[in-house]
Parts: C-alpha cells; structure tokens; sequence
C-alpha cells in the first residue's frame, strides 16, 4: 500500500505543470483535485475555475521557442520549488520575464499562475531591494504592454495570479494608478461579455486583493455575474465575490441581492461548508447589508452539527462578529457558537484578534453566558498570550466584558497591566484609552495605576484634541464614576468640550453624559456650560433627539450644578410633554427633582409626572430613592397631589422595600409628607419602625436627624422612642458640632413642638447657639425658631436671651414670654 502511495504521488507532482495550471481553468478537472486559488477559502468541492464562451483559437507561439537555455525552476518538469528567501525574490521574477517575454497570453498567464502557486506561501518573495521592485516594475511593464491581446480566460488566469502573489503593502502590490492598472481595467471591460457567471464571481475576489478599487468595473462584473445562470455558482464562487466586495468596500446591492436570493434555494443550502458560512455572514456584515432571511438560513446552516463541529475559531468569531455588527440577535446559535469556541481544540486555536472579536459580539448582542465568559477569561490568562494582544484587543476585551456585567477583577487587573505597557499605551488610540477606562468604571474596579497612565496619556500634547464626543464623554464619566478630581485632566476636557468641530459632532446622549459627569464632579464651568446649552437651544432640531434618558439626565446635571437657564428649561419642559408616555422611574424622579431643585414650579409638567407616576405599572418600578426625590420635589415645589402621596406611601409600604431606604431617604420622604401636611399614620409608624432598626440611626447625618425630627414634630406624630433615639444621636461626642444654624433650630423646634422634656439635649443645643461666630450666620427666621423653641421648652441658660436680642433679628417683646431664663440651669 506504502509503495503504491508513493507511486502515485510521484506521477501527480510530475504531471506537466502547464496541464496541472491550466486544468482548473479549461475544466478538464476529472480525476484530479487541483490546488486552491485562495489560500483562506476552501479548497475542495468547487467547479472549475474559469469556463468560458467559445472563443476563436488563436495561432500560439511554442513556449520552449522563446526560452533560455537554461530553464528556471518554475518551468515544465521541475519536481518543485526552492525555498524563496529574501535574497532571491528579484532573480526569480527576472528570470520569469525572460521566460515569457515574446510568448503569447496563454503562455504569460500560466506562466504566472504557476510561478503564483509556488510562491505565495508565507515567507517566499519578501524582499524589499530595489533590485527586486525593478524587476517587478519590468513585469508590470510587460503586462500593461500584452494585455491589449489577453482573452478573458487569460486576463482571470494573470490576475488569479497576481492576487495569489499579493499581500497587502507586500512586494507584488500593484500600484492603482500604474500603466498596468489602467491596461487590466479596460482589458477585462472590453472581455466582461465573454464571462460567465463563475469566473466574473471570482474575478471580484481577485481584484480585491490586489486592491484595484473601481465601482464601475466591479458594478459591471456584477451585471455580468446576475445576468448569467448562477446555478453555476459554487458556495466558494460566491464566497469569494462577497468577499471581495466587502474588501472593495462596494455595495453592488442589485447583486447583493440575487446571490441572497440563490443561496436560501435548499439545493445551495445544503452545499454550504463551513468557511463559505463564515465568509459570507462576513462580508454582508463589513458592507452593512443587512438582509434578514440570508442571516436566518445562515445560522441555521452555521448550527447544524457536520457544520458547527468544522467551524475552526476564526470562522466561529467571524460569524459572531457578523451577527452583532448587523444587530441581529439570534440566541440558538450565540449559544452553539459559544459552545463551539470552548471546545478545547477550539478554544486553544483563538488568536488575540479572534477572542476580541468574539467578546465584542456577544457584548453588542446582550447575550451573557457566565460559563462561555469565564472560559474566554480562562484562555486570555493563559501564560504569553496577553503579550500578544495589540491595544485595540485589550481595549475591546475590557469593554466588553463590562458591556456585560462579566466582573472578574484578575482578569481585569492582567488587562490593565498590559493596556499599560510602555509598548502599547503610548501607540493607544483615543476611542481605545476611552474604552479602557469606561470599562473598569463601569465594573467599579478601581486601578489606580492603570487611571494614572489614562491621565497621563490624556494630557500628552496633542492627543486629546482626537478625542470624539462620544470618547470625551465616556471618558469623563468614568472619572466622575471613581470620584477622581483631577484639575488639569478636566480643564482640558472643558477646552475640548468647547470647540467648534466637538460642538457640531456631539449628540444628545453625548451632551447629556458629559453634563453628568461635571455634575457629579461638582466641577462647574460657566463657558463650558453657555456652550453646550447654547447647543441644546438652537433651533435646528437638535432638541427633538433627545430621548428620555438624555433630557432627564440632561435637566438633572444643570440643576446639580445650579446652571438657571429658564427658556432652555422651557423647551425641555416641552420636549418632556412630547416624551411622558414612555417615562421610566428613573426619567420621572430626576425630572421632578431638577425643576424642584432649581426652583421652578411648572405644575402642568408635575402633573403630567404625577399622571405617569400613577399610570400601570410604573409605580411599582420606582426604587427607593426615585419614591424619595419624586415626594421631595413635590413637596419642595409646594404641589399637593394627594393621589399620588398617597400610592407613594402605598409603594414605601410594600413588603421589603422599606428595608432598601437609606437614611437620607427616610428623611427627605418624611419630610415631603409634613410639608405638604398630609399625616399618614401608618406611613410615619413604618418610618420610624425602619429608623430604629439596628445600624440605620448611626447612618444619619445631622441634615437627617434634623428632618427626621421636624417632620413628626410638624405632623404631631408623638413617637417617644424614635424622638429619645434621635436625642441620643445628636449627642453622641462631637455629633451636635457638625449641625448647621437651621438644623439646630429645626431639632430644638420639634421637641419643644411635641412637648418632649430633654434637658440634656435643650442644654446642649443652646451651648451650641452660644458658641462663638454661630449667631453672626443665623438669618432671622432661623433666629425667631431658636427663641420660640427655647421659649417653648423653658429652657434655662444664662445669657441666651441676650445673646438672642443682641442679634437685632428679634421682637423685644417677643423674649418677655421666656420667664425666668436667665437663672441658671439645676
């Protein structure tokens, strides 16, 4: 068996190398597999390369007429090729000329295919000498000058060749604007009618990779390719074609369309392998054509299990990666393909740039598999393989897996450690830097030399002024998401926020989130913030893109910053009107809180909030705070909707939220109820039940406290052991310091209010009065509260009535109530 093997291998490679060239051209292909014109495709299974219209035959000119008496290696007999090395890439194509030179079209091109076949092996005809670009350039000439006479078959076959041989920027690039390049184009326009249908598909592909860009020609090709019988066509043929347009970068969409059309026939269907799937969901998708029904039979083809489990990685990522760059979720088969990547001998053939992409796509899609994940971070930590990631591989991989939750903070710590290597973070490019610190800040992993580097990055000279809006905004949110102040990092993001070019590229999102987090830094910029309001208020429409989130965010992020801009606030308060319908919880609360925080009352628009509020469905989403801030702005406002307090109160109510409200929370919803006066007894008796649980009161802050306690006292709700709890609080060492004047005057009022007797506590609020510096920052209604609830509690201090008087802010007579004040305490 051994020796038969051997015979036969032996009497393959010694077939005439002009028959084995020209075999998959003339279709005489029985009973020999030939080699693959394409080196990524598949090679077994596909018609014929180039059949063609009958053509008149041509007198010939002998090949052995013309040559050297010395053959060249790559002539008829030779058993195979040397090795190329980086010395002999010009001899070679020197001594291909000399062969061809005076020969006829049928000899050039086989010539040349056969010299591809041998050659375009990675490794072979690298050298860049100028001896060996004379010598290319000697065989561009030549070509330009016989193309005049190539038949169609001839000019696939020479540029079958000439793509086999290149490489992008590689040593047979052909320049677009070359003699030959202008001699090919119109050649294969004076040859296109007599192409059918398969070699016109792939001729695409080969003008693709020697990157000979022309609409016209390739739209032509196209004309040919639909109106020819595309039953012709193999999954390869059309493979290549998308391929080859999507690398042009031409949507021919006529035949877009009928290739779509031919390849959901059950007949082609069922001869899709594995790599044509890959190729074409590819190419559809880097052209942005996005044709339903082709991607629906592609991903049933892709899952079926012959298929699925031929997939190599890069095919299994190519998919993917189609799938979310056209935004079509198809769960069955992200979860096949996720299953397919973590096949052992898959999974350990992913290269950087393959587990990249795959992360990016299901992060796109939203799909969140915790096994698939944690098995990518698996492979990605695998000892040397990080090293190879380029800047844009680690940038994409942090994103996504934030995009998706996924928080595995080795994982994340080995990416920033490698985003910060000297080699890769000063060759980052802005959207990169960008994602990289958006993704630690959106999984609240906090490196701090990893923010460092950002920082220094983003102040080198220069390299903020290529930040895009959307790079400017993610970035500085993150920021604000650490907390990190750092004057000279937003200086420069308040310059860059200001130019012209940032100012016409921005979108509503982008404003919206680069207001929040100068919001949330509490970093104000008045020219910064007359820009971007400027932006927001010119009357080109741009206002009517903003959808909830962003003008919610938007009216939120000025009004923590204190910025009163009433007509802006106007025409987002029409905007608002148009949007209510589809406002969340989070919309409502920030909205509401925003007019109320700035302290203006438009009581259409709160009852339009309230009316949403109340709609089905919606109250039952609201968080804690949103039911908080909601009730506070009403209340700040002085908008009594009973409806709507009362279904608040209802909501705070439910079994086991209360247990979310912090303390804060607790307060403010407290005190919208007493503003607005209106007593819900259950509701109060619940707040208090929640303050006195064990760990809420040592949360409070003295604002807290304070409220807590004017809100009961306001609604004579007489709760003893919430009042004495409130009392121990606001003595405990050094806690009664830290009020300010109306926080002590709101304490004091409530339990003179209530008629509560706490000596301790009275004494100690009227030291507080009584200390240096803190009557000098009491308005007068502050001033007239101390002096009624001191008066009210009868509390004794000596020289707190004068110190009162001295004020100026006091009725005399309103201090001959006090009694005997001025003795002194027991």
């Amino acid at each position: 068996l051994a020796t038969a093997l051997i015979a036969i291998v032996r009497w393959g490679w010694r077939r005439s190398a002009r028959e084995w060239a020209m075999a998959p051209l003339l279709g005489t292909t029985s009973g020999m597999t030939h080699p693959s014109w394409m080196g990524d495709t598949p090679s077994a299974g596909h018609a014929p390369y180039c059949p063609m219209r009958a053509q008149p035959k041509r007198p010939t000119v002998p090949a052995a007429s013309a040559q050297p008496s010395v053959q060249p290696w790559y002539s008829v007999g030779m058993k195979g090729p040397p090795r190329g090395t980086w010395e002999d890439a010009g001899a070679l194509v020197r001594d291909l000329v000399q062969s061809i030179q005076g020969t006829d079209g049928a000899n050039i091109s086989s010539a040349l295919l056969l010299f591809a076949n041998r050659n375009s092996a990675k490794g072979r005809l690298r050298d860049r000498s100028q001896n060996a670009k004379h010598e290319i350039a000697q065989l561009y000439a030549l070509l330009a000058v016989e193309m005049a006479s190539f038949s169609a078959e001839e000019v696939c076959v020479t540029l079958t060749a000439l793509a086999k041989l290149s490489t992008k920027g590689g040593l047979f690039y052909v320049p677009k604007d070359s003699a030959f390049a202008f001699a090919m184009r119109k050649r294969i326009m004076e040859v296109i009618g007599d192409l059918v249908a398969q070699p016109a598909a792939r001729l695409v592909w080969a003008l693709a990779k020697v990157e000979l860009r022309d609409p016209l020609l390739v739209t032509a090709i196209g004309r040919r390719i639909r109106s020819g019988d595309l039953d012709d066509l193999e999954p390869q043929d059309i493979s290549m074609a998308v391929w080859g347009l999507a690398m042009l970068g031409i949507v021919d969409r006529p035949l877009l369309r009928a290739l779509a059309r031919h390849l959901r026939t059950p007949a082609m269907l069922a001869r899709l392998d594995p790599r044509s799937v890959a190729k074409i969901a590819w190419g559809y998708a880097a052209l942005r054509v996005r044709n339903e029904p082709l991607m629906s039979v592609l991903a049933e083809r892709a899952v079926e299990e012959p298929v699925l489990r031929t997939l190599s990685a890069k095919e299994v990522a190519n998919i993917a990666w189609a799938f979310a760059r056209l935004g079509i979720r198809n769960e069955l088969l992200m979860a096949r393909l996720a299953e397919r990547a973590m096949e052992p001998y898959c999974c350990k053939q992913f290269i950087a740039q393959g587990v990249a992409n795959l992360a990016w796509s299901f992060a796109t899609l939203g799909v969140k598999d915790e096994a698939f994940l944690d098995g990518l971070a698996q492979r990605i930590m695998q000892e040397g393989f990080l090293a190879t990631f380029s800047s844009q591989n680690v940038a994409n991989t942090a994103w996504a897996f934030a995009r998706l939750g996924f928080r595995d903070v080795r994982l994340m710590t080995q990416l920033a450690e490698r985003f910060t290597d000297d080699d890769l973070l000063w060759c980052a490019k802005p959207q990169e830097v960008a994602n990289i610190a958006w993704a630690f800040a959106r999984l609240d992993i906090l490196d701090p030399d990893l923010m460092l580097n950002v920082t220094a990055k983003i102040t080198s000279e220069g390299f903020l002024s290529n930040f895009s809006p959307q790079a400017v905004a993610n970035t500085v949110w993150a920021y604000a998401q650490f907390g990190i102040q750092d004057k000279r990092l937003m200086a420069a993001f308040t310059a860059r926020a200001m130019e012209d070019v940032f100012l016409r590229q921005v979108n509503s999102q982008e404003i919206a989130l680069t207001l929040w987090a100068f919001a949330s830094l509490n970093s104000p910029d008045e020219a910064m913030l007359a820009k971007l309001t400027a932006r927001m208020r010119q009357l080109d429409g741009f206002l009517s893109t903003f959808n909830p989130q962003a003008l919610s965010t938007s009216a939120w992020a000025l009004a923590k910053l204190g910025y009163r801009d009433e007509f802006l606030m106007a025409l987002l308060d029409e905007r608002a009107f148009e949007l209510l319908h589809i406002y969340n919880s989070q919309n409502i609360a920030n909205t509401a809180w925003a007019y109320a925080t700035l302290r203006m009352r438009d009581k259409s628009l709160m009852q339009g909030l309230a009316a949403r509020s109340m709609a089905p469905g919606v109250l039952s989403t609201f968080s804690s705070q949103e039911v908080a801030n909601l009730a506070w702005a009403f209340a700040e406002l002085s908008v009594k909707d009973e409806q709507l307090m009362a279904q608040l109160a209802d909501r705070v109510m439910e079994s086991g939220f209360l247990a979310k409200f912090n303390a804060q929370e607790l307060a403010n919803t407290a005190w919208a109820f007493a503003s607005l006066r209106i007593l819900n007894t259950k509701l109060m008796a619940a707040l208090a039940d929640r303050i006195l649980e064990p760990g809420v009161l040592p949360t409070f802050t003295p604002q807290a406290v304070a409220m807590t306690a004017w809100s009961f006292a306001k609604l004579q709700t007489n709760n003893v052991p919430l009042m004495t709890a409130l009392a121990h609080r606001s003595l405990e060492d050094g806690f009664l310091g830290c009020f300010k004047p109306e926080e002590v005057a709101n304490l004091a009022f409530a339990f003179s209010k209530l008629g509560i007797r706490n000596d301790r506590l009275m004494h100690a609020l009227a030291e507080a009065v009584m200390a240096e510096t803190f009557l000098s920052t009491c308005n007068a209604v502050t001033v007239q509260i101390l002096a009624k609830a001191f008066m009210g509690a009868k509390v004794q201090h000596a020289g707190l009535a004068q110190a009162l008087h001295a004020t100026g802010l006091l009725d005399p007579t309103d201090l001959m109530q006090w009694g005997e004040i001025e003795s002194p305490p027991p």
